[in-house]
């Protein structure tokens, strides 16, 4: 079916007064003011999403995948070819944010709590 001249066009206005697409909000991860925990303390999300995590603590966390600095390497692992991070410290209601290109399972955990369990995961769909 062919679309006339005028049907085009009228498309491509109401497209145009639409505005540009608008980004996925983060997926949210919270470290709370009375746990030494991630909530929740597994998400999954696509490739090319963005997770944010915010400390609600007065006490300093961390978001770390990186499987040398884990004190037992089950807690912390990244798809081959993945890059590692490391949020470095985060004081109250400081945020760190990270994009996942890549597929595949994140296994992170807090430098400061990870003897007390503090773990999460994330895992990327393609």
């Amino acid at each position: 079916m062919s679309r006339s001249r005028r049907e085009v066009l009228a498309a491509g206005a109401a497209l145009a007064l639409a505005g540009p697409a608008r980004a996925a909000e983060p997926t949210r991860v919270t470290i709370p003011a009375a746990r030494t925990a991630f909530e929740p303390a597994e998400v999954t999300v696509r490739v090319g999403e963005v997770v944010r995590w915010r400390n609600r603590s007065l006490v300093e966390h961390s978001v770390v995948c990186d499987p040398t600095k884990a004190r037992d390497p089950k807690n912390a692992s990244l798809p081959a070819g993945a890059a590692p991070f490391d949020s470095g410290p985060l004081g109250e209601d400081a945020t760190f944010e990270q994009t996942f290109a890549q597929a595949g399972t994140y296994r992170y955990f807090c430098r400061e709590h990870e003897a007390m369990g503090m773990l999460g995961k994330v895992i990327v769909q393609a």
